[in-house]
This record gives structure tokens, C-alpha cells and sequence, in this order.
């Protein structure tokens, strides 16, 4: 028994560690694009904004630099985190852990989709009291900065 015990606690613990959750599969397509556009946590609906670009600035290498996203939620609150991003764009997935950043949350190095193109993100947030939850922002631009 304690043998299993150890083997199930290295099973979680390496599912963390690559991102995972062993307790939390990650969300389908399907579930993905069907994530609400408003999410209600502690009685307050949050929103997700969203902001997606490519650098085409003289100093970047040819055909621009990848994809980034930057996203924060329409209410102030400290109880709730953005653990994982995704960008979806026809059948192609963007699968990202963003960084804090003040009251954001950003991500770069993504791929090299056309500016123009329109695209729904997708971000997990997580209350304080460890649930999870799904919010969309739907048919958001790709953006250039020249």
C-alpha cells in the first residue's frame, strides 16, 4: 500500500510539473469554444479583454515576431488567477501559461498567424478556493505594429 501511495504522489507531482493537473484534464476544443463570455466568482461577473499582436517593426527578423496576447479581467479582484491560455484560430490551437504582469497577464512566442485575422481566447482562471473556471473572449483581432 505505502508503495502505491508514492506512486500515485510522483504521478501528480510530475503532472504539475509539466503544467498538468491531475485532478483537472485540460478542456476539449469543443469545450473551449464553447466557454461562457461572462463568468460569475464570489458573486462578481468577470469578463475577459483581450489584446493580440505581431511586431512588424524595422528591428524584428523577416515576417515579424510570433504572436503575442495580453489579457485581464474586467473586475479588480485578487482572489482570482490566469494559470493557462488558449488562442483559437479555425482548427488551430495556441496552448500558453501567461506571466503576471501587474494587472495583466501576458504571453509571447506565439505563432505566425496574419494580422487581421480573428481569433477567441480562452483562459482558465482560478479562485481561491482552488475551482477553476473557463472564460472566452470571442472574435478578438490580430493587431500590427509597424
Amino acid at each position: 500500500m505505502g508503495s502505491q501511495l508514492r506512486i500515485a504522489a510522483l504521478v501528480a507531482a510530475t503532472a504539475i510539473a509539466c503544467g498538468g493537473s491531475p485532478t483537472a484534464p485540460d478542456p476539449t476544443i469543443d469545450e473551449l469554444r464553447s466557454a461562457p463570455l461572462v463568468v460569475t466568482i464570489d458573486g462578481t461577473g468577470i469578463e475577459l479583454r483581450a489584446s493580440l499582436w505581431r511586431d512588424f517593426m524595422p528591428f524584428v527578423p523577416p515576417g515579424g515576431a510570433p504572436l503575442q496576447v495580453a489579457v485581464r479581467l474586467s473586475s479588480t479582484t485578487t482572489t482570482v488567477t490566469i494559470d493557462r491560455l488558449w488562442v483559437l484560430f479555425g482548427a488551430e490551437t495556441w496552448d500558453v501559461t501567461p506571466e503576471r504582469s501587474s494587472d495583466s497577464w501576458v504571453a509571447r512566442g506565439g505563432p505566425q498567424w496574419m494580422p487581421g485575422s480573428r481569433v477567441d481566447v480562452v483562459a482558465r482562471l482560478r479562485s481561491a478556493d482552488g475551482r477553476s473556471r473557463l472564460v472566452r473572449a470571442a472574435d478578438q483581432p490580430i493587431n500590427a505594429t509597424f
